[in-house]
């Protein structure tokens, strides 16, 4: 099985996904998420800086990539910290 999910900031590059051991199944589409904003307000615990996060925000909009990652690799996004957003309220349709 697989599920669709939302990537933003440096998720977004496939290359990245890769570098961690996620294989998203083909390529990735062209997303957004309405109803949320982008914000850097999680730090690093590695190196202090600033990380991406997505808040709910009414007529906010978030671009990002909608891809289909399988059930074995989420445990892997999980298990880095790596956070994603349910794919449910995302349009990939643009």
């Amino acid at each position: 099985m697989s599920e669709r999910v939302f990537a933003y900031g440096s998720n977004m590059c496939r290359g990245r996904l890769l570098a961690h051991r996620v294989h998203p199944e083909g390529p990735g589409v062209r997303a957004r998420l309405s109803g949320y904003a982008l914000h850097f307000n999680k730090r690093s615990t590695a190196d202090g800086s600033g990380k991406a996060n997505v808040e709910l925000h009414e007529g906010g909009t978030v671009w990002g990539v909608l891809y289909v990652i399988p059930d074995e690799d989420l445990a892997v996004l999980a298990v880095r910290g790596k956070s994603r957003c349910s794919a449910a309220s995302a349009d990939g349709s643009q």
